[in-house]
């Protein structure tokens, strides 16, 4: 695996993470939750295709669960856990 193939990887991670970002400040629920969803089967799957290092998985997926901890009931439905 080359070094740009995973800056690849980090920055289309990062896009993600931002995205799930943006959409909690504008209390977008669903876009947020499905953002997290994503970014979070992105994040597996290439770490599964080791298309980023175990540091960089740690990393962030230390970022995806404080997002998951933020977005605990975050629903327009009640009593929901994602």
């Amino acid at each position: 695996m080359s070094l740009f193939k995973k800056d690849i990887s980090k920055k289309e991670l990062e896009k993600a993470f931002n995205e799930i970002q943006m959409n909690l400040e504008n209390n977008y629920k669903d876009l947020a939750i499905k953002a997290y969803k994503d970014a979070d089967l992105m994040l597996n799957n290439y770490h599964k295709e080791s298309k980023i290092d175990e540091k960089t998985y740690t990393k962030f997926k230390a970022r995806l669960d404080i997002f998951a901890k933020r977005m605990e009931g975050y629903s327009h439905r009640l009593n929901v856990k994602y």
